[in-house]
């Protein structure tokens, strides 16, 4: 009888992220939390390892200075400091509600408004929060994997700017070689969210278009090229009319960890629609009242293996109905079978056609195992 178990050729192993599918939680996978920008276990790390906003006038200090003189206001960061009350909401999604990570390119969240308050969601019992990136480059750059039609914005996973995790330091930090692991750009782990109650998408003119709406492309492939999502501008730039945007919150996309930091929100949200927890255990509401929407994200390991079936190898099959003569001296490799060196079968490939393998011929199979 022939040989039918033979060392495989090659073997290596491989990571790739993967977007998951669309999933829209509440209840206990959603609470909210009122914080104190001080003297709470938040208030120096309102964003958990990857993102801390200023505290106290020290550090709010680059935030108020003009951008002429080296600091950040009149830029999209001047709100982290200047829009921000004494509290802020903190929206905990249980790590049971995603996998490695969150998708920054298409996140909502939806929360309840209390339509007695005087700010500027006045008359509003509800408003959705949408992430976006900033408006750089890769706005226009078009991606060299994926639909050909899409630009590199439309394949990130978060914030990726140099501005971002370098000038503000937020998120991730740069680290050659490590982050980022396989492309140039900079994987900060965070999103900035905007909504339209607050400060619509604002491209063309110093008042705001009715027409904007950070809703654009929600849910969709491909948003920023395909379905006109709009990215945030930073900075006026009124030669080309664009002027800055108005972030009101952020994610630690892998923390899970949402705030919302714009004051009117904070203080126009109703925790008198929740149905269970508290504001300082973390309150929950239904579907109805809250909720968000995201593709979470998780690591896809594979292990490429090559195998060589050579001359006068694998040249017969347990199969009761083959029979040499009538197959012409060929057999048909349906399925494949990979064993460990103590000889415990780990894993089986079924090609989508069988293989044909004559008696005389070499045929190489390269299986690939997705775990």
């Amino acid at each position: 009888m022939a040989q039918l178990l033979k060392k495989v050729e090659n073997v290596t192993y491989d990571e790739v992220t993967v977007r998951g599918n669309y999933n829209t939680i509440s209840g206990s996978d959603l609470n909210f939390l009122l914080v104190p920008i001080t003297g709470s276990s938040y208030s120096h790390l309102w964003m958990g390892p990857l993102f801390s906003l200023p505290v106290n006038n020290f550090m709010s200090s680059p935030y108020t200075t003009p951008y002429v003189d080296g600091g950040l206001s009149g830029t999209s960061a001047e709100y982290l400091v200047t829009d921000v009350d004494n509290n802020i909401i903190i929206a905990n999604i249980s790590n049971n509600a995603f996998d490695m990570a969150i998708d920054g390119l298409n996140f909502s969240l939806t929360i309840p408004l209390d339509a007695t308050y005087t700010g500027a969601t006045s008359g509003l019992t509800a408003t959705t929060l949408y992430s976006s990136f900033l408006k750089t480059p890769f706005y226009d750059q078009k991606s060299t994997t994926g639909p050909c039609a899409c630009s590199v914005m439309d394949g990130l996973y978060s914030e990726e700017s140099f501005l971002i995790t370098r000038e503000l330091n937020l998120g991730m930090p740069e680290e050659n070689g490590i982050n980022p692991e396989s492309n140039s750009y900079y994987n900060s782990g965070i999103v900035y969210l905007f909504s339209d109650d607050i400060k619509k998408p604002n491209v063309s003119a110093t008042t705001v278009s009715t027409t904007n709406s950070w809703s654009n492309g929600f849910g969709s492939d491909c948003p920023y090229t395909l379905y006109k999502k709009f990215p945030f501008n930073y900075m006026d730039d009124t030669l080309n009319g664009y002027y800055r945007d108005q972030p009101v919150g952020a994610v630690d996309l892998y923390g899970g960890i949402v705030t919302i930091f714009n004051k009117d929100l904070v203080n126009a949200f109703d925790f008198s629609l929740s149905t269970g927890g508290t504001i300082s255990s973390g309150a929950t509401f239904p579907s109805s009242v809250a909720n968000s929407t995201f593709r979470t994200l998780d690591v896809e390991m594979s292990i490429n293996t090559t195998l060589i079936a050579g001359k006068n190898e694998f040249n017969y099959s347990n199969n009761p109905t083959w029979n040499p003569v009538t197959c012409g001296d060929k057999i048909y490799i349906t399925y494949i079978e990979l064993y460990d060196s103590a000889g415990k079968l780990v894993g089986m490939c079924v090609p989508q056609n069988p293989i044909e393998k004559a008696f005389d011929d070499t045929v190489v199979v390269q299986a690939k195992l997705t775990f």
